[in-house]
């Protein structure tokens, strides 16, 4: 988390039980305020991953609980009642997706600093991946046509 203040990058906060301690809200509002109280307000964005995981906080199963969130991060009170200190509405906004698009403009600058430079487009050697534990991960499943 330290290296995303000195990279200016952003962590997109995923919502899965398993990764936030819990199915409550209480559990994402608690993994924010950790992440906040070590990155500054800066570095944080939502992404909930709605589509892509297989349960969900039960009271924020999708983006229409959003509003809930931000009230309860704006009125610094959990579900449970015990009390953290509020958002202010300028860290709101940089969650709700200031600082991510400050992460695009930045990504941007570096395209442009770039354009004249050819990319790099050498395979990296099947073996390197099966070197370092990674390579039946699904993700990478399709480098089984790249074997050299």
């Amino acid at each position: 988390l330290k290296q995303l203040v000195q990279n200016n990058g952003i962590i997109m906060v995923n919502f899965y039980p398993g990764f936030v301690g819990g199915r409550s809200i209480d559990n994402v509002i608690e993994h924010l305020n950790y992440i906040k109280s070590v990155t500054g307000p800066n570095h944080i964005g939502l992404g909930g991953d709605f589509d892509g995981v297989t349960a969900v906080p039960d009271d924020l199963d999708d983006v229409s609980k959003y509003p809930d969130l931000f009230d309860m991060l704006a009125e610094g009170v959990y579900k449970n009642g015990t009390t953290f200190a509020p958002w202010t509405r300028e860290e709101l906004r940089k969650l709700a997706g200031e600082n991510l698009l400050r992460v695009f403009r930045d990504v941007e600058g570096v395209r442009d600093s770039m354009v004249d430079v050819e990319p790099y487009e050498d395979l990296i050697p099947y073996q390197d991946f099966v070197d370092a534990g990674v390579a039946e991960q699904p993700c990478m499943s399709d480098l089984d046509i790249h074997k050299q």
